[in-house]
């Protein structure tokens, strides 16, 4: 397969706290971000009245951001949270600080405006402002985990002939069940 193994992530954890550390030392504003990385391997096939028709193996990397930001100096401004979301590509994770400051920005932006909304708001709709609420966080240490997949047989492995072979056995066993199954 090509691409990029899920093991990888473990390979980029550091680079991606000392990103956002850095990233939220330079904002104003800047109260907290996480970041989600995910790397999806996948095999499939597909049979039609069991007989094989396609079959695929495939990498896919997501990114996540969601970074809370106050919209004012002042620590009664609200806080408001901003997001950005992107596919990856293979190469784009070796190079995962060049592609995750772009995305923080984005997200702190979308925040800050969010945040300035809600405080003009507040100021705009008189009493009916108290249903605004700050976006805040419950006070916890920070935590990151890597979450490994569990299984009984990695899936990685499972030959892709393998993989349509099952397939067609499935199509042709739903096909067996009677006249009445038209296709399958």
């Amino acid at each position: 397969m090509t691409g990029v193994p899920t093991d990888h992530i473990r390979k980029i954890t550091g680079t991606v706290r000392e990103e956002v550390r850095s990233f939220g030392r330079r904002r104003r504003g800047f109260e907290y971000a996480d970041v989600r990385l995910e790397i999806e391997e996948s095999r499939w096939a597909v049979s039609e009245g069991g007989q094989p028709r396609m079959a695929e193996q495939d990498v896919e990397i997501s990114l996540g951001v969601r970074v809370l930001a106050r919209g004012g100096r002042s620590p009664d401004s609200s806080v408001a949270p901003g997001y950005y979301g992107m596919r990856l590509g293979p190469g784009d994770v070796g190079r995962i600080s060049k592609v995750l400051r772009p995305a923080l920005s984005h997200a702190y932006e979308r925040a800050r405006a969010g945040a300035k909304a809600k405080d003009a708001s507040k100021v705009s709709f008189g009493p009916l402002a108290e249903s605004l609420w700050s976006c805040e966080l419950a006070k916890a240490p920070v935590s990151e985990a890597v979450i490994p997949a569990k299984f009984t047989r990695d899936p990685r492995k499972v030959p892709l002939k393998e993989v349509i072979e099952m397939a067609r056995n499935a199509a042709s066993g739903a096909m067996a069940m009677g006249k009445s199954m038209k296709y399958s």
